[in-house]
């Protein structure tokens, strides 16, 4: 087994695109990684983009880190193969490449730590134990309160407040601690349209879609202030949207869900969701 470290973003998506697309939506943060860095014109120099070659030069293992992000792997095929996990771990030990973390499908997630964690002096933090899921059809609405809308620059007085309460709730890191690039953050996404919200007079929701795939897109940030809750906010939202995007032309709408929420589950495959695989982000604590 030999690592292929790729200089360009272009060449890595040129080898790696056909094999991620057949797991597409389970390769979304790859896939999505890659189309938005194209189409917002990223600097890619720090990225860590490889894939682990067997002696045929075939790819059996394609990785990704965008710095601070967690380290992606996807084994083509969803087939194991754990020489290519040593090798990659070999060489990120070889080149003291200290990632924060992983985030992958489960199994091979629990196959990477078994040998990471025995070759370093490191632990572990599970961040989330999560669900993929995939919607073709929108097959629920809850009710008529309310309408979907865009939002817009004059939204941006709360948005970034509930953001951050969405963030707490769900114990997932702010990553930026300076509030206005978090603002600039939501001025970039409200001038692609890429954030909506709900309406019943007042706001009383938001959604964002925002990570494209090859056929589809995945929405995130699906957040109702606690007082705004059990009235099917969220339902008419999330089902809204999806009509929206299906109908604009993507094959597919899909996000991530913690487990450790069954209610937000089990609205969003009220709606239509089916579940794909699960996936596990893992922390690495350095001792």
């Amino acid at each position: 087994m030999k690592i292929k470290v790729y200089d360009t973003l272009t060449e890595y998506m040129n080898e790696t695109f056909s094999f991620l697309a057949q797991y597409e939506l389970q390769n979304n943060l790859i896939i999505g990684n890659c189309i938005r860095a194209k189409e917002y014109h990223q600097d890619t120099r720090n990225f860590f983009l490889a894939t682990v070659k067997n002696e045929n030069d075939d790819i059996k293992t394609i990785v990704m880190q965008t710095p601070p992000f967690p380290l992606l792997i996807f084994e083509v095929g969803n087939k194991a193969c754990n020489e290519g996990l040593e090798c990659l771990i070999d060489y990120l030990l070889q080149q003291k490449i200290d990632i924060p973390g992983i985030v992958t499908e489960k199994q091979l997630s629990k196959r990477f730590l078994d040998r990471y964690i025995k070759k370093t002096n490191i632990s572990t933090k599970v961040n989330m134990n999560m669900r993929i899921y995939r919607l073709d059809k929108v097959q629920y609405r809850e009710n008529d309160k309310g309408y979907l809308r865009k939002a817009t620059m004059d939204d941006l007085y709360y948005i970034p407040y509930w953001n951050d309460a969405f963030a707490h709730e769900c114990d997932i890191e702010i990553r930026t601690s300076d509030f206005l690039l978090r603002v600039d953050k939501f001025k970039k996404q409200i001038e692609f349209g890429y954030l909506y919200v709900y309406e019943d007079n007042i706001p009383v929701s938001m959604i964002a879609a925002g990570r494209k795939t090859l056929n589809g897109i995945i929405l995130n940030n699906v957040y109702t202030p606690p007082h705004y809750r059990k009235k099917g906010y969220a339902t008419n939202m999330v089902s809204d949207v999806c009509t929206q995007l299906l109908d604009d032309g993507y094959q597919f709408c899909g996000l991530f869900t913690d487990l450790k929420n069954p209610i937000s589950n089990s609205i969003y495959q009220k709606v239509g969701f089916y579940p794909v695989c699960d996936y596990d982000e893992i922390a690495f604590i350095r001792k």
